[in-house]
């Protein structure tokens, strides 16, 4: 034990010389036993070492205990400190209370329900009691508060000059549960003739203030200038200064919070109203039905009773139908009732409110078609609101919390897929930005690490967000796929093709296949993504890396004189020895020999080759290795076979088990899918593009989704590949998408062509929700931007059509030469659904009559009736898909106030003029709208055009009878002339 603590102290002194105690270790240390016996000190200094630097482990950890036990008890003193503080203050304020009540008279005005002391605690209490002693006046507000009414905060402030900002005299300011009062001093406060030091100036609503926070002041202010707040009550505005920053703080905060209170109790009541009204409306027509159930059950055996309860059920008819139009009443007062509350909700922001009160109107079936696009419309303000809660910066670093509520009102407003996709669009933008600010240093495995973490971390996190959606999960999944990729992407070019190390890349390997691997926790395996975008580039890379490996090696062996490995000096070969035991060779047996000869030469030398090592165990794993390979190789042939593709299932089986029993399923499923999309391109390939592009898009669209769907029902049995089988459907469906788009879209086609192509798009892909495979959103983001700019470019087209036809109108009978012709034409418009037997001209007497064979009504209008209606049946298409419906209803507004407008222009007292603005208006614009809402008789956007902005042409929406009317009888030979 003394020897020990001898070394200690020793080692410890700063007398060691460690070349001199080493030199005199090895001078006892018999030749040859060298190296083994320095390993041994080396091995105790390190075990010394190791049990020196616990001790300073356990002595540093107690003194942490310590602090930290210190640390607690000097925070528990605080708090007690700040206990006995609160209540010796509150004592203090008890006193003053106390000794200024001394001497005065109880008043008899304090018999209010707030001064009353059996509903108060003893803070109110004290609360009323200094404000009754501080404030002159308060009486009569106290008289007239209710029994909810409090004092929530109260204090003397200092009022400024509004320009200066100089202080101009104290006031007393009282914040109550509704009301802010301001006193303002006595003037005889000071002399001891007032008993209140302050009296009662103004009293505020709080609904008609604001208490605003002043940052900023002008250079010249004192220090205290940061403690000034600005009271605003229209038209006025006061600036107060405050004590100190936590009494400004207290006003703030106090004033916002009872504000908001105050709001919510408000809008309790009012849902509450809304609520009870609605629920009167329905146990009035449960007691209207009961009662006609009652009177229909009747049973009589006497004729006359049946004629008297014949004449009772009219009657109950009679009534019945009054009850329904008082109903019918109710309910528009309800809803509009409802509208202005909406208003009023969406104005300050709450959005809860406003969905479920959108979702109170779609439970209620009124058919008031004029209130129901009002409540369409503001239901389109609040989707755009929420929108942009989403777009806004916050809501992406905000996580779940400020995600849900947005995301949750727009799924029950049935836009779950629209939401996800702009949520998961911004959170593309911003991983890409902060991608874009890491800094690739000198080593590339921090990098990695840096950028794996983020793109991993960032998918996991929102697969554990959006998790709650599982019919949004072939979305998520899909980007989550496109992010890896854009993820490899950056390692691929930063990292694997600047020509690394084996070793680095080798851990980017590593590194990559472990974050991938967290994803699997979540039920995410991307695995084969790794495998189709990095591995060919990686084993590139790894090649030439082993071949510069290899070409060393064969330098070296070239030159190889087989001598002995010389260090030079004990100490080279001391380390030498240590680096080669420390990854696991023992090679002290190998030492040279020491000869007596001061000149021989491999003093300090190994007699082993540099290069020398054993291949045993790994000749045996080899050959085991190259079994298994070999098997997998015969199996990999069965897949690749052609017959395999189209045997289906029962001969896919056998390969596809037997490589799933090696662990090569996604090898051998990512293997088949490579083979189905070959396979799948050289039939498309092998199609014809006719003239009529509509042909091609069926067969190419259903080639396509037919094989999605084949090839996801023989694989649904392989539920761990799910992801594997939803990213290639995706991958084949933008393929099939870019065809279309190639050889359809952008070779510009008709509108009929290009909506039609959309709704075959559509109906083909609706197939893959049969088997749970929903990839819509692919057609939204591939094919819908393409198809909005044919669509922009084919209107272009008509809308400058449209207007070089009414530049050269000139509102002249159409004349059609022959009684064959007149027929035909009205054969063929009365096929698309227009009556024009009434706009045939009269015939006159004449001979030599210009217009025998005519309507009245001008050719250019015929022409725009035809392409409207077509129009209104080709853009009626796209009604069902948010993303063209916009665009479509844009198309359908601008075409007809372009028409609506011609007619309003040329208005004169023409009989074509006359005729051709009412088939206009009573035939042409009700069958567009008719179409554009598909059958339904409700009045849309068309009605809405003609009565709010063209409403002098409303008097045309009656569908005539005849040409010539009792009140407008006019010669038209005289017209026309």
């Amino acid at each position: 034990m003394e020897n020990v603590n001898n070394d200690s102290e020793f080692f410890t002194s700063g007398e060691l010389n460690a070349p001199e105690y080493v030199a005199d270790f090895l001078r006892s240390v018999r030749p040859g036993e060298e190296a083994k016996k320095l390993h041994n000190l080396r091995q105790s200094l390190t075990a010394r070492s190791n049990n020196a630097a616990d001790q300073i482990k356990d002595i540093v950890f107690d003194h942490y205990k310590q602090f930290i036990d210190t640390s607690k008890e000097i925070s528990k003193l605080e708090k007690e400190i700040y206990q006995l503080s609160t209540l010796l203050t509150d004592q203090r304020h008890l006193l003053e209370g106390l000794m200024e009540m001394t001497g005065l008279e109880k008043r008899s005005s304090c018999s209010a329900s707030l001064t009353t002391s059996s509903g108060l605690s003893s803070q109110q209490t004290h609360q009323l009691q200094i404000l009754m002693n501080r404030m002159d006046d308060i009486a009569p507000i106290l008289n007239s508060a209710g029994e909810q009414e409090r004092i929530l905060l109260q204090g003397q402030l200092q009022l400024l000059d509004s320009e200066t900002f100089k202080p101009k005299h104290t006031v007393y300011a009282v914040l109550l549960s509704n009301n802010l009062l301001i006193g303002h001093p006595n003037p005889d406060s000071g002399t001891g003739q007032q008993k209140h030091p302050f009296h009662l100036a103004a009293n505020y609503s709080l609904d008609s203030l604001a208490l605003i926070n002043v940052k900023r002041t002008p250079s010249n202010f004192d220090e205290s200038s940061e403690n000034i707040v600005q009271l605003l009550v229209f038209p006025e505005y006061l600036y107060l200064r405050c004590e100190n920053a936590r009494v400004k703080r207290d006003w703030l905060e106090s004033v916002e919070e009872t504000k908001r209170k105050q709001h919510e109790e408000r809008a309790l009541v009012r849902q509450a109203t809304i609520r009870a009204r609605r629920r009167s409306i329905l146990n009035t027509i449960a007691t209207r039905a009961s009662t006609s159930d009652n009177v229909r059950n009747k049973k009589t055996h006497n004729l006359h009773e049946k004629i008297d309860e014949e004449e009772e059920i009219e009657e109950g008819k009679q009534s019945e139908l009054g009850k329904r139009r008082r109903m019918s009443i109710e309910d528009s007062v309800w809803l509009n009732d409802l509208i202005n509350e909406l208003q009023d909700v969406i104005s300050h922001r709450h959005m809860e409110e406003a969905v479920e009160m959108l979702m109170e109107w779609k439970s209620c079936s009124y058919s008031d078609a004029a209130l129901n696009a009002r409540f369409a419309a503001i239901e389109k303000q609040v989707v755009q609101i929420l929108t942009d809660d989403l777009k806004r910066f916050s809501s992406v670093y905000g996580g779940s919390k400020v995600l849900a509520q947005p995301l949750q009102q727009l799924i029950a407003l049935g836009r779950s897929t629209y939401a996800i996709e702009l949520y998961l669009k911004k959170r593309s933008a911003v991983l890409r930005t902060a991608a874009r600010e890491l800094i690739i240093s000198e080593e590339p495995l921090s990098y990695v690490r840096q950028v794996s973490g983020l793109f991993i971390n960032d998918i996991v996190e929102v697969c554990t967000e959006l998790s709650i959606y599982p019919k949004q999960l072939c979305l998520i999944i899909a980007w989550s796929s496109r992010e890896l990729g854009i993820l490899l992407s950056l390692i691929r070019k930063n990292v694997i093709e600047v020509a690394p190390t084996m070793a680095v890349l080798t851990n980017t390997w590593r590194i990559l296949v472990g974050k991938c691997s967290h994803l699997s926790y979540i039920g995410l395996d991307l695995s084969f993504e790794i495998n189709r975008l990095a591995a060919p580039s990686l084993r590139t890379a790894l090649q030439a890396n082993f071949d510069n490996i290899l070409e060393s090696i064969k330098l070296r062996n070239s030159e190889e004189r087989w001598t002995p490995f010389s260090l030079d000096s004990d100490q080279n070969l001391i380390r030498f020895l240590e680096e080669m035991s420390d990854i696991g060779f023992q090679m002290e047996w190998a030492i040279c020999r020491e000869s007596p000869s001061p000149d021989y030469k491999y003093r300090y030398a190994l007699n082993v080759k540099w290069k020398s090592c054993s291949y045993s165990d790994a000749a045996l794993n080899a050959r085991f290795a190259a079994i298994e390979k070999q098997v997998v190789q015969i199996l990999t042939d069965d897949l690749k076979r052609f017959s395999s593709v189209y045997g289906g299932s029962k001969v896919l089986a056998q390969p596809l088990q037997q490589l799933i029993a090696l662990g090569r399923s996604t090898y051998a499923i990512e293997l088949y899918l490579k083979k189905r999309s070959a396979v799948l391109r050289t039939a498309a390939r092998e199609l014809i593009i006719s003239e009529e592009p509509l042909s091609y898009v069926r067969q190419v669209s259903g080639l396509f989704i037919n094989d999605i769907v084949e090839v996801c029902t023989e694989l649904s049995i392989y539920p761990k590949q799910l992801c594997l089988i939803i990213a290639w459907s995706s991958r084949e469906l933008g393929i099939l998408l870019s065809l279309i788009r190639k050889n359809v879209i952008e070779v510009a086609p008709t509108m009929a062509v290009l909506t039609n192509t959309w709704r075959i798009l559509v109906g083909k892909c609706s197939h893959l929700s049969y088997i749970g495979l929903d990839l819509s959103f692919e057609i939204n983001r591939l094919a819908a931007p393409s198809l909005r700019t044919a669509l922009q470019a084919n209107f272009d087209n008509i809308l400058e059509s449209i207007k070089l036809r009414n530049s050269e109108e000139r509102w002249t009978p159409f004349s059609l030469d022959s009684d064959q012709n007149l027929i035909r034409f009205l054969e063929e418009m009365s096929d698309i659904g227009f009556q024009m037997e009434w706009a045939i001209c009269r015939e006159s007497p004449s001979p030599d009559y210009k217009y025998r064979y005519a309507l009245n009504v001008s050719q250019n209008v015929c022409m725009f009736a035809r392409i409207a209606l077509q129009l209104s049946r080709d853009l009626a298409l796209l009604n069902s898909s948010p993303h063209l419906q916009q665009i479509s209803n844009a198309f359908i507004c601008e075409i007809w106030n372009l028409e609506l407008s011609h007619l309003t222009s040329t208005m004169h007292s023409s009989i074509v003029h006359h005729c051709s603005s009412r088939f206009i208006i009573s035939q042409v614009l009700p069958l567009c709208e008719q179409v554009l809402q598909c059958g339904d008789d409700s009045e849309g956007v068309l009605y809405e055009i003609l009565h709010k902005k063209f409403s002098h042409l409303v008097h045309f929406q009656r569908r005539p009878s005849n040409l010539y009317p009792q009140d407008e009888e006019t010669d038209d030979h005289n017209v026309l002339e």
